[in-house]
């Protein structure tokens, strides 16, 4: 006659296969104990970040463990929790911003925001460090991605500020080129260390007055879980490189 889940079984399915997943892993892991490090490895990672952090990490970690299959997920927040859960991946690499519970972190390094202008703007007629309130005199562009929108405009709400958004965009190099045109300014966490947009044009990084809620980029896992051997290791490998050989000349 057939059978389906009740509601209670439909809430549990998720965990249910993420619990079979970690007992092949461990399986694979007692095997292998003491013996060249192998299997597969799925690491999650913000998405704006994940282009400064991911190449560099890949590469040197391939080089030290050549048997271990590491494959990633890049997307936003939401979709990376749930990634975790659902066991999609076994670690994250994310900022600590709005992940609530059921995720354990561990703090890799601190970022600091900063704004990003043209260096033909009227903002980059003064020298040094600027203002919240001076940058709500002109325009912003917006990085509309969670939890970043979130984060930079509770910067301008805990000063008593409003600022003028005139773009919202999803993508941090489109921020980088629209800023570059003297489009508005932009304040990031992510920051390259080349000052220059897409299409070649420059900008200039400042940093600001103000104090924002300091960041964490961070290591992310489900809580309670035990974590395999590669992801241990991975761990460990992130410890070691971030940030000083991938963040060369970045601020996170």
């Amino acid at each position: 006659r057939g059978l389906a889940l009740t509601a209670a079984g439909n809430r549990f399915l998720p965990q249910a296969k993420e619990l079979l997943a970690r007992a092949e892993e461990v399986l694979v892991d007692v095997q292998h104990e003491g013996r060249e490090l192998t299997g597969r490895l799925v690491i999650g990672c913000f998405r704006t970040i994940a282009p400064f952090v991911l190449p560099g990490l890949l590469e040197t970690f391939s080089e030290r463990y050549p048997k271990v299959d590491v494959d990633f997920l890049e997307a936003p927040l939401p979709a990376l929790k749930q990634a975790l859960v659902e066991g999609r991946c076994e670690l994250a690499l994310l900022y600590d911003l709005e992940i609530g519970p059921g995720i354990e972190l561990e703090p890799l390094f601190q970022t600091e925001s900063y704004a990003l202008i043209s260096p033909s703007s009227e903002l980059a007629a003064k020298a040094g460090s600027l203002s919240l309130h001076e940058l709500t005199q002109h325009d912003l562009v917006l990085l509309d991605v969670p939890p970043s929108a979130a984060y930079i405009l509770s910067g301008f709400d805990d000063a008593g500020l409003t600022p003028r958004v005139r773009y919202r965009v999803s993508s941090l190099e489109l921020v980088r080129s629209l800023v570059a045109r003297d489009l508005g300014y932009a304040l990031l966490i992510s920051r390259p260390s080349v000052d220059m947009s897409y299409e070649g044009l420059p900008v200039e990084a400042r940093e600001i007055t103000d104090h924002l809620r300091p960041t964490s980029f961070s290591l992310g896992w489900v809580a309670g879980t035990r974590r395999t051997r590669r992801a241990l290791v991975f761990a460990e490998h992130c410890r070691e490189m971030l940030p000083g050989h991938i963040f060369t000349g970045a601020h996170g």
